[in-house]
């Protein structure tokens, strides 16, 4: 319709309780003029992190109000888990991390479609998807040193490591010399490195050592390693689902593959994408609230048409839209204007209390002219 204004507070690493924060920071006015809330939350939430943020509480959102109107400064989360892409980071601990809990995405979106029905606003929510076949655990502690069954990726030439065995145990693994390989890798995990490099070092060892089995031929060997690693405490479990499953396929057994994939997939809290206790939490709002249009992107979007673990391709992207256009028609948001965008943007950090703008979150603007 002529005069549309979308606001968009939308950044990557936006959560449930940075929803709410926003929604509670704007104005009474603001939020009256409100005709629909869009709502495509879940896969921020998911993913773990050192700075949860629970449920935003309108205490809380009181106490951050106070503190910035006393010019309380907030400093910035530091993050202690870094990514050393070609070394291997023996300070790494995952246990530090976790997603948001189902309850707390639960509480935060609850409490936006009340407040959206307080002020008369229609909400269209979209039960988030991500892609199932994607490789796991990518982005976090040292997954670039981890082999993946069927992807012949090469870094043996970039890393940073002071023992050379394993430089040439990647370096024969990439060139599918599959015989020195597996000679180098039971070399190291006989003989380990004299500097301690944490237990992890060893358990990638033992995933990489099991998929070159798998691709020498050697499959129930590799099939019992896998096991062996998956029973390890602290293994990366939806890395080793997913070498399972790659070996299930190779069989044949496609029953054995889509659970083992879903397994690696609901163990795998370390890319942006939404799991089933989060969709079930979707199912849920949308049946207990009725100013909600609630759209299933699962309709719209298979596994082809993703880029990559969660972004479609353009052809996704209209697929999406259609769906969007179909929604906002039953509301009564429809016609051939041209609409404002106003990008409102703050920072990862909202829900913790850091109201500063994007621009000056980032530094992404310098204050010269």
């Amino acid at each position: 319709p002529k005069d549309t204004t979308i606001l968009n507070f939308s950044i990557p690493g936006t959560t449930s309780a940075d929803a709410l924060a926003y929604l509670r920071l704007l104005k009474s006015k603001k939020k009256k003029s409100l005709k629909a809330i869009f709502i495509y939350l879940g896969n921020c939430d998911t993913i773990s992190t050192e700075n949860p943020k629970g449920y935003y509480s309108y205490f809380d959102h009181i106490k951050y109000l106070i503190k910035r109107n006393l010019n309380y400064g907030f400093r910035k989360k530091r993050i202690k888990n870094k990514i050393l892409f070609y070394q291997w980071n023996k300070k790494v601990d995952l246990t530090i991390e976790q997603p948001e809990a189902p309850e707390n995405f639960e509480k935060n979106l609850s409490k936006i479609c009340r407040l959206a029905k307080k002020f008369g606003i229609e909400i269209v929510m979209l039960k988030s998807e991500a892609n199932k076949f994607f490789i796991p655990g990518l982005g976090k502690g040292n997954f670039i040193f981890y082999k993946f069954l069927g992807i012949n990726d090469k870094i043996s030439e970039s890393i940073d490591f002071p023992d050379e065995r394993l430089k040439k145990a990647l370096f024969f693994h990439e060139n599918q010399k599959y015989k020195k390989t597996l000679e180098l890798y039971k070399d190291i995990l006989d003989n380990p490195f004299e500097e301690n490099f944490g237990s992890e070092l060893n358990l990638m060892i033992l995933n990489n050592y099991a998929v070159a089995k798998a691709e020498f031929g050697y499959l129930d060997e590799a099939k019992h390693l896998l096991r062996i690693y998956l029973d390890e405490r602290f293994a990366r479990k939806e890395i080793g689902y997913y070498n399972l499953a790659q070996i299930e396929k190779k069989i044949g057994n496609q029953s054995k593959y889509e659970d083992l994939i879903f397994r690696s997939y609901e163990n795998d809290k370390f890319l942006y994408r939404i799991r089933k206790p989060y969709q079930n939490v979707l199912d849920s709002i949308s049946k207990k609230f009725n100013n909600i249009i609630y759209l299933d992107m699962k309709s719209v979007i298979s596994y082809t048409d993703y880029l990559d673990h969660c972004h479609p391709l353009p052809e996704g992207q209209k697929k999406l839209a259609k769906l969007f256009k179909e929604a906002y028609k039953k509301i009564g948001i429809t016609g051939n204007q041209k609409a404002t965008i106003i990008n409102d943007l703050y920072n990862p950090e909202l829900a913790n209390g850091n109201q500063s703008p994007f621009n000056c979150y980032f530094k992404s603007i310098s204050d010269l002219d």
